[in-house]
């Protein structure tokens, strides 16, 4: 049975990463997903990558930090601007 629920970033990051400790393949987990979150699992890819950095022995679930600005949003209403930052 499939659930259609959205999983945040971070939690799946930190199944990815109980599972690569447990020894399950990128395969294996990956089904695991669709099995329980069906079209809302994160892709083979993802996982894969994932997997890999937790293996390689990364321990944050977190992305790492870019370099750069952040990007800007403007918001236009009538002509009139905002910005959002």
């Amino acid at each position: 049975m499939s659930v259609s629920i959205k999983m945040d970033k971070i939690e799946y990051r930190a199944v990815i990463k109980f599972f690569v400790k447990e020894g399950l393949t990128p395969n294996e987990i990956h089904s695991k997903f669709i099995k329980v979150y069906g079209d809302s699992s994160p892709s083979f890819l993802t996982i894969k990558k994932w997997a890999a950095e937790y293996k390689r022995g990364r321990t944050s679930l977190e992305d790492d930090p870019r370099e750069g600005r952040p990007k800007k949003v403007q918001l236009w209403d009538n002509g009139a601007g905002a910005s959002l930052e």
